[in-house]
C-alpha cells in the first residue's frame, strides 16, 4: 500500500530523545476504514493508519495525529493539499488535549514520573499555539525544552491538576 505521509513521531520529532531513544514514526496509507496499527520492531515503533482514520482522528482533536499532521519532519509527504491547509475543529481539540494533559500530569505526580509530566507541559504548549494559530509545530525550540524540563520538575506547574476536562 502507498505511503501517503511518513514522520518521525515520539521524542526525536517533540526534541526530547536521548542517547536510548526508540525511533518512533508514523505512517499514513490510502483509505481502507482500517484502525490504526502499531510495529515495534527492535528500536523501530512504526503506527499505521488509512487515511480517513487519520483524518477523523485529527478531527476529534487527537494529539499524536495532530502532531504527525503538523509535522516538520516528514520523510514523506504526498498530501501537502491536506497537511498544509488542515485546521482542527478547536472546541473538540481543547477537549481532549485538556482531558489528556490532565490525565498525563497526574499520572507524572502519582507515579513520581517526570516523563509524564514533561508531556503534559508540551502538550499544553501545542494546545496554547494551536489556540492561537490553529496550528502548531511539535517540534519544540530550544528555550521551549529547557522550559518543559523546568516545569515537569515543579509541583503543580500551571495548575494542571485542577484542569477542567470540558471547554
Amino acid at each position: 500500500m502507498t505511503i501517503l505521509l511518513r514522520t518521525v513521531h515520539g521524542s526525536r520529532l517533540y526534541g526530547l530523545h536521548h542517547a536510548d531513544s526508540d525511533y518512533d514514526w508514523f505512517e499514513v496509507h490510502g483509505w481502507d476504514k482500517s484502525r490504526s496499527k502499531q510495529k515495534i520492531t527492535g528500536d523501530q515503533d512504526t503506527v499505521r493508519t488509512s487515511l480517513d482514520s487519520f483524518l477523523w482522528n485529527c478531527n476529534r482533536g487527537v494529539p499524536q495525529f495532530l502532531e504527525a499532521m503538523f509535522s516538520q519532519q516528514c520523510t514523506v509527504n504526498e498530501i501537502p493539499f491536506i497537511t498544509e491547509a488542515y485546521r482542527p475543529a478547536i472546541d473538540a481539540t481543547r477537549i481532549t488535549y485538556r482531558r489528556t494533559i490532565k490525565k498525563l500530569w497526574l499520572k507524572g505526580v502519582e507515579e513520581n514520573n517526570v516523563k509524564f509530566k514533561r508531556h503534559a507541559v508540551r502538550m499544553h504548549f501545542n494546545l496554547e499555539d494551536m489556540q492561537g494559530t490553529g496550528r502548531f509545530n511539535p517540534t519544540l525550540n530550544d528555550f521551549d525544552k529547557q522550559l518543559v524540563h523546568v516545569l515537569a520538575d515543579m509541583e503543580d506547574a500551571f495548575g494542571f491538576d485542577k484542569i477542567e476536562d470540558s471547554v
